[in-house]
């Protein structure tokens, strides 16, 4: 082992291996719908913590598989909202497409080489992880100044979210506090909540029967859009004074 990553510096990736793995066959059941969103955490998880180690091999297997994930977690968290049954009923059909993708990524052999891969990823050093965490603040913040913008949209607070997760992620494997980050991740995910019910809705073939909703997502999204705008901004000026 180089003198440069001490036993006591460097940061294992098996809690959340463990917690991949342990989840893997509850989505592929259906019979737990969390199932398949901890999947997608897990997986967001260890490639924050490929980021964290600039290493590239398994990023795009993580993000196949979250995306897979994603595809049917998004519908479900959807369907459980009262909506128009035109919508609902079209994305109940859409979920059967999304759950048959997720059911194929989780018995290809691309997953089975993607775990096995696991094995030959060196524990992170926490020296390498603190380095390169910062960069990930620095691209955060850069998009949250863009986000600002009284001219930007939703789509701006969508590069945002994914920055901030990337962060909170960092900061947890680095055993940080992620409080503030937390919340305000959450409250930018209500924004993209509305921003993808909205996009559905536009995409479904009977989306002339749906102009009531689409109008109540336009509204919605301007209010959140503009309460992400203030935390945003709040946010960062606590940032500066401290």
């Amino acid at each position: 082992m180089p003198k440069s990553i001490r036993p006591t510096e460097a940061l294992p990736p098996e809690r959340w291996l463990e917690h991949l793995t342990r989840h893997l066959p509850i989505a592929r059941d259906g019979l737990d719908r969390e199932g398949v969103h901890q999947v997608r955490v897990a997986a967001a998880r260890l490639e924050a913590y490929l980021r964290l180690a600039g290493r590239r091999s398994l990023r795009d297997d993580l993000r196949w598989l979250r995306e897979r994930a994603s595809a049917v977690r998004d519908l479900d968290v959807l369907l459980e909202r009262e909506l128009p049954t035109a919508l609902a009923e079209w994305l109940a059909g859409e979920r059967l497409v999304a759950r048959a993708g997720l059911i194929e990524a989780l018995e290809s052999p691309r997953l089975r080489s993607l775990l096995e891969g696991w094995r030959w990823v060196p524990a992170l050093s926490r020296e390498d992880a603190a380095e390169r965490r910062e960069r990930l603040a620095a691209r955060a913040e850069r998009r949250a100044r863009r986000a600002l913008d009284p001219e930007s949209g939703a789509d701006a607070f969508h590069a945002v979210r994914r920055a901030l997760r990337r962060l909170r992620y960092a900061d947890e494997w680095l055993g940080r506090d992620v409080a503030a980050l937390k919340a305000l991740q959450d409250s930018l995910g209500e924004l993209n909540d509305v921003s993808v019910a909205r996009r559905f809705a536009c995409e479904c073939p009977r989306v002339s029967e749906l102009a009531d909703f689409l109008a109540a997502a336009d509204r919605e999204l301007e209010r959140r859009v503009a309460r992400a705008r203030l935390e945003l901004a709040r946010h960062y000026r606590r940032k500066e004074k401290s």
